[in-house]
């Protein structure tokens, strides 16, 4: 008892670091620093926020663009192309004839896309006005060739039991 008595002596005889702090400068100061640390995470968080929303509306705009040019490929795939490949007499479509077929699906795509989808194109992917045809031409070819891609495979060779394989 008599050592538990001498220990609480010791310790109540020894000064008190806190004692002369002045505890509303110190609520003060600590207020400062959190309201800085955050003002500085919202900040950010509006920075990614902000980042977020315009790589969105990317993204939306080229879909859009992407889902038109496959129609439009689809579309002239079965109209223009079709009768190009009947009028040749080996059912081979050549160079000029490839061109022709992309400039009559570029028209049908700026139809389809119209001023207003030009004019977004423009402002939200940022292609100058010289580059929008390059822009949509590239996405014609891609989904032409996505179309090639998707389409289906011929059926593969039934083996049958005892003997050749037989188609079907």
């Amino acid at each position: 008892m008599h050592i538990l008595l001498a220990a609480v002596a010791t310790a109540s005889a020894q000064p008190n670091p806190f004692a002369g702090l002045d505890w509303s400068t110190v609520a003060y100061q600590a207020f400062a620093l959190l309201s800085t640390v955050l003002s500085l995470g919202l900040t950010w968080l509006g920075v990614a926020a902000r980042q977020l929303m315009v790589a969105k509306t990317k993204s939306e705009v080229a879909g859009r663009a992407t889902d038109f040019a496959f129609g439009v490929v689809q579309e002239i795939n079965q109209t223009v192309a079709a009768q190009i490949r009947e009028a040749s007499a080996d059912g081979v479509i050549t160079a000029a004839e490839k061109a022709q077929i992309k400039e009559a699906a570029l028209g049908v795509l700026k139809s389809r896309v119209g001023a207003k989808g030009i004019a977004e194109i423009k402002q939200v992917l940022g292609y100058p006005p010289s580059e929008i045809d390059g822009f949509l031409g590239g996405l014609i070819e891609a989904a032409g060739h996505k179309r090639k891609i998707m389409a289906p495979a011929p059926p593969a060779p039934v083996a049958a039991p005892f003997g050749p394989p037989v188609e079907g």
